[in-house]
C-alpha cells in the first residue's frame, strides 16, 4: 500500500478520534458538572433538614424556659425563632417545586403540617403563661401531645434528610460513573490516535529512512526528452517520479545513455534495429557488450547519502546483483509496470528473454 494512501487514511482516522475524544471529553465535563450540583444539593438540602431540626428544639427549648422562669429574654428569643422558623418554611415551600420526588414531596408535607401544629401549641402555652395560666402552660409544653408532635416533626425532617442525602448520593454517584467512562473513553481514544500516528510515523520513517525506495535510471535522451516509443524509459522515469513523489525515495539520474555506450552509438544501433537486430546484438555488432553500464557511482550516491538498505525499483536483476556487489544491501524489489505498444514490443521481448528482465508480456504483446 502506498505512504500516501496510508497517510490519508490514518489522518482521517485520528481526524475522526480526535473529534469523537473531544466528544467524549466534553460529555465527561458535563457529568462533572453534574457531579458538583448533586453534591450542592446534597449539602443544601442536609443543611435545610438540619437547620429545621435545630430550630424546632431551640424554639421549644426557649418556650419552656420561658413558662420555667418567666424571663422575658426567653419570650423574646421565643419570638426570634419563631421568625426564623417562619423563614424556614418560605424554604420548604421552595422545596416543592419541580424536580422533587414524590416520597420527599409526601415527607415535606408532613414536615410542614408537624411544624404548624407544634407551632401552635407552643404560641398557645406561651400565650397562656401570659394570660396568667402558667401551670396549664406548663402542662402543654411539658405534656405528652407536644411531645408528640415535636417527635414527629423531627422523624419526619430525619426522614426527608435520610430520603434526600440517598437521591443525592445516588445522582453523584451516577454522575461520577459517566464523568470516569467518558473520560475513560476520552483517554482510549487519545491513545488510539497516538498509536496510529505512532504507527504510521514508524513506518514511514522506515520506508523512507530505514528501507527507502531507489530507482536508478539510466540516462536516455530518446525517450526521456523526445518522448521515443522505441523503448519504454520515458514511461518508465515518469512512472518513477510519480512513486517517488507519493513515498519518498530516491531518484539516481545515470549518465548511462544507450546502456553504457553513449549517444551517438545508440544512433547507429537504432539503424541496426531497422535491419532486424535486436537492442543487445546491435551494441555487440557495434563492438560493444551486451550491457556496459556499471553501477558503482550508484552505490557511491547511496553511500554518500548515508543509505546501505534499499527497496529497488527495478524489473533488471543485473541492477539488484551489482548493488549488492558493491556493498548495498537491496532488501527488496518492486517491479515498475510494463510499458508497452507496438514499437518497442522486440525491444521488451530482447529484455525479458536475453537479460531476464522481469517484465509480464501478455500473449498479445509477445
Amino acid at each position: 500500500m502506498r505512504i500516501t494512501t496510508i497517510t490519508n487514511w490514518a489522518y482521517g482516522i485520528t481526524v475522526v478520534l480526535t473529534v469523537l475524544s473531544a466528544v467524549a471529553f466534553i460529555l465527561s465535563a458535563q457529568s462533572a458538572v453534574q457531579e458538583r450540583q448533586a453534591v450542592e444539593q446534597h449539602l443544601l438540602l442536609n443543611s435545610m433538614g438540619e437547620e429545621l431540626a435545630l430550630g424546632a428544639e431551640e424554639t421549644t427549648d426557649e418556650a419552656r424556659l420561658y413558662v420555667v422562669r418567666g424571663e422575658e429574654r426567653h419570650l423574646n428569643a421565643f419570638t426570634v425563632d419563631e421568625g426564623e422558623e417562619r423563614r424556614r418554611d418560605a424554604a420548604i415551600n421552595a422545596l416543592r417545586g419541580p424536580g422533587i420526588p414524590d416520597a420527599e414531596r409526601q415527607v415535606i408535607e408532613e414536615v410542614a403540617v408537624n411544624a404548624q401544629a407544634l407551632d401552635k401549641v407552643e404560641a398557645a402555652a406561651v400565650a397562656a403563661y401570659t394570660g396568667g395560666d402558667q401551670a396549664g402552660a406548663r402542662d402543654t409544653l411539658f405534656g405528652p401531645e407536644h411531645e408528640r408532635l415535636q417527635t414527629a416533626l423531627l422523624n419526619s425532617v430525619n426522614q426527608f434528610r435520610a430520603l434526600a442525602t440517598a437521591r443525592t448520593e445516588a445522582a453523584f454517584r451516577s454522575a461520577q460513573a459517566r464523568s470516569d467512562l467518558w473520560a475513560n473513553i476520552a483517554k482510549v481514544m487519545l491513545a488510539l490516535t497516538a498509536v496510529i500516528f505512532l504507527g504510521v510515523l514508524y513506518f514511514i520513517l522506515r520506508r523512507r529512512v530505514a528501507l527507502p525506495l531507489v530507482r536508478m535510471h539510466s540516462e536516455c535522451l530518446t525517450g526521456d526528452v523526445f518522448g521515443s516509443l522505441r523503448c519504454d524509459c520515458g514511461p518508465q522515469l515518469q512512472e518513477a517520479l510519480r512513486v517517488l513523489k507519493e513515498e519518498g525515495g530516491y531518484l539516481l539520474y545515470l549518465r548511462q545513455e544507450g546502456r553504457g555506450i553513449g549517444l551517438y552509438p545508440k544512433l547507429d544501433a537504432y539503424r541496426l534495429q531497422e535491419q532486424g537486430l535486436d537492442t543487445y546484438a546491435a551494441n555487440v555488432h557495434l563492438g560493444h557488450g551486451q550491457d556496459d553500464r556499471d553501477y558503482t557511482a550508484a552505490a557511491q550516491m547511496l553511500q554518500a547519502l548515508g543509505v546501505s538498505r534499499i527497496e529497488l525499483l527495478s524489473n533488471n536483476p543485473d541492477k539488484k546483483q551489482q548493488l549488492e556487489r558493491l556493498g548495498i544491501e537491496v532488501a527488496a524489489c518492486r517491479q515498475t509496470r510494463v510499458h508497452a505498444n507496438k514499437h518497442n514490443l522486440g525491444y521488451l521481448r530482447a529484455k525479458v528473454n536475453l537479460t531476464h528482465h522481469l517484465l509480464q508480456l501478455d500473449h498479445d504483446d509477445s
